[in-house]
């Protein structure tokens, strides 16, 4: 049943503050500039329910929202399905960029032009194709036609990229006015995530789909966040946006995620970024200073292994947190960074693990599907996963009737007894796991779930992840057992370490930034705003307590020889946390 807009409440939450609420309820072209911890996923998320329990969208018409990672557009959509249900959120599409890129391509790809049109089993190569595509496509060839020319016919199925796709995704509306116009009528509603890290080719697809039409837009982000340039993130996106669309402007301001303490000294941050005035800090002892910040200070990248070990040791034992409630964070190269941190911890009995190419794989639709059926199949109770997997089959029937959701349940269970007899004869071969993982693909259905999830069904996407997946089980698998190998999959009981760029839009309870040091971010004096801003993304991840670590001499990796390390470089971040009470503790040896 609809609900009347003035009578409409947010779900799930007691109250929205007034620039979120405006948002929610907005009818025209939208930016929201909002800090970290502000709620920008859920304030997209009311904004769906709103327009799909009120009716303002309204059938046939659809929501389109498009963010930055896979985790994010994940997120997303599993929060407006909680909120909405599922019939409703049916009609919410929660893509990536890439992803939204590759649907246009792979459903339209023979609209176009023959010498643009790469062969319908296209490989995507992330790592073989270094160039990247930085222009439209003109009607009459650009100057890359050689470039594509190779790429798309002399490779033969045509080698495809991101950025190509993007490409090739706004040429096919530019060129085919009625797949433009159809897009156009499917979503009337459009959110545009971390709308700061958007490329120029992203942002071209995006004027070219909806610039001009009956589709309301609203983008979310933080300029004090832009840490992508180094990927193609366009500088001053959000006053383009603001004239393109003309857009009205809206800044929620409070902070749901870091104590007090911490909000105070991210404002010094913020002011720089901002060109404001410094904020001034309030006196000792003030309530507002529960949390912690600190910067320490150590003679070598031993002692530091040393002392956090037994911090990350106390933390959990003596704090009560658990292992994935702390993040280390390290400016690039984690493993060299951490190597030594990770042998004492080790030594304690704890796990840390560098998330990189598990975190992405995680993030996977058809990961997440896969582990949670793995789960109904090891462990004697796992509600969330059959909640997941009903929710699948329903989302991949026909049927919608009590009578067929009964008939789904009922499948269910008859599967999962065969499938527990199919996993206690399953250990750690490549191939039997193999098998396991293809046998849940057909129940669920491999169409069906393609249907779903469009970006598996072209190419050897679907193999190479289900490939991964049996690489890490089948190493997981050699020494426990099922449901302790998917806990060690999803990083159930390790310390997670990521770079900062991996971290965005993510939250921890303590975060651990190691090497804050010039060598680190040895491209400040060149771009001191973006990497201040990178800065400003790890402060900004804890909820409770964040320390950075400095070495006056580091081995990187572990088993190098030991190097001098600086801050004069840095000196301006430094001054910043001086400024804000934050002093550097030398920690003995």
């Amino acid at each position: 049943m609809l609900v009347e807009p003035s009578q409409w409440q947010p779900v799930g939450i007691k109250e929205l503050e007034p620039a979120a609420e405006q948002a929610v309820r907005a009818v025209s072209n939208t930016l929201v500039v909002a800090g970290p911890g502000a709620g920008k996923t859920e304030l997209l998320a009311q904004r769906a329910c709103f327009l799909l329990q009120t009716g303002i969208c309204a059938r046939p018409h659809r929501i389109l929202a498009i963010s930055f990672k896979r985790d994010a557009a994940r997120n997303l959509g599993d929060r407006v399905r909680l909120r909405c249900g599922d019939d409703l959120s049916a009609r919410f599409d929660s893509f990536t960029f890439d992803s939204f890129a590759k649907r246009l391509v792979d459903h339209f790809l023979s609209g176009l032009p023959q010498p643009w049109r790469p062969t319908t089993d296209y490989e995507m190569k992330l790592k073989e194709l270094g160039w990247k595509p930085t222009t439209r496509i003109a009607v009459e060839p650009p100057e890359t036609t050689a470039l594509w020319n190779t790429f798309l016919h002399q490779k033969k199925p045509s080698w495809m990229n991101f950025p190509m796709l993007s490409v090739l995704a706004e040429h096919i509306l530019t060129v085919n006015p009625f797949v433009l116009a159809g897009l156009r009528r499917t979503y009337s509603f459009v959110f545009l995530d971390e709308f700061q890290d958007t490329t120029d080719l992203q942002y071209q697809l995006t004027l070219t789909a909806f610039h001009g039409s009956t589709s309301v837009l609203t983008a979310v982000g933080d300029p004090k966040q832009t840490i992508m340039q180094w990927a193609g993130a366009l500088v001053g996106i959000f006053a383009r946006f603001k004239s393109d669309f003309t857009s009205s402007v809206l800044r929620p301001t409070l902070n749901h995620r870091s104590v007090p303490k911490l909000v105070r000294i991210q404002s010094f941050l913020a002011a720089t970024l901002e060109k404001k005035a410094l904020p001034q800090a309030p006196p000792e002892g003030h309530p507002d200073e529960l949390g912690e910040c600190r910067i320490l200070s150590f003679g070598d990248s031993n002692a530091e292994a040393r002392f956090l070990a037994a911090a990350v040791q106390s933390w959990i034992d003596k704090d009560g947190l658990l292992p994935r409630d702390i993040c280390i964070l390290t400016r690039n190269r984690p493993p060299e960074y951490t190597g030594q941190l990770q042998n004492e911890l080790h030594n304690l009995g704890i796990t840390a693990r560098v998330e990189s190419e598990l975190q992405d794989l995680l993030a996977e639709p058809l990961t997440s599907m896969l582990v949670d059926f793995l789960r109904l199949g090891a462990e004697a109770r796992s509600p969330a996963s059959w909640t997941n997997a009903l929710d699948i089959l329903r989302r991949t029937s026909e049927g919608d009737s009590e009578e067929s959701q009964r008939e789904i349940e009922s499948a269910l269970s008859k599967f999962l007894k065969r499938l527990r007899v199919l996993l206690q004869k399953t250990g750690s071969n490549t191939q039997e796991i193999h098998k396991a993982l293809l046998e849940i693909a057909s129940f669920v259905g491999k169409d069906a779930f393609h249907a779903l999830h469009p970006q598996y069904a072209q190419g050897d996407y679907f193999r190479t992840i289900i490939g991964q997946l049996v690489s890490y089980l089948s190493q997981f698998r050699k020494n426990l057992d099922w449901d302790e190998a998917l806990d060690e999959l999803e990083g159930k009981n390790a310390v997670p370490i990521m770079t900062i760029h991996k971290s965005k839009g993510l939250e921890y309870q303590t975060v651990v930034f190691v090497g804050f040091e010039d060598s680190a971010f040895w491209n400040f004096h060149k771009k001191p705003t973006e990497e201040t801003c990178t800065f400003f993304v790890a402060l900004s991840r804890a909820k409770t307590r964040v320390v950075f670590t400095f070495c006056e001499h580091r081995a990187k990796p572990a088993d190098a020889p030991l190097e001098a390390q600086q801050r004069t470089r840095l000196g301006p971040l430094y001054n910043l946390l001086e400024q804000a009470g934050v002093l550097i503790e030398r920690i003995p040896e």
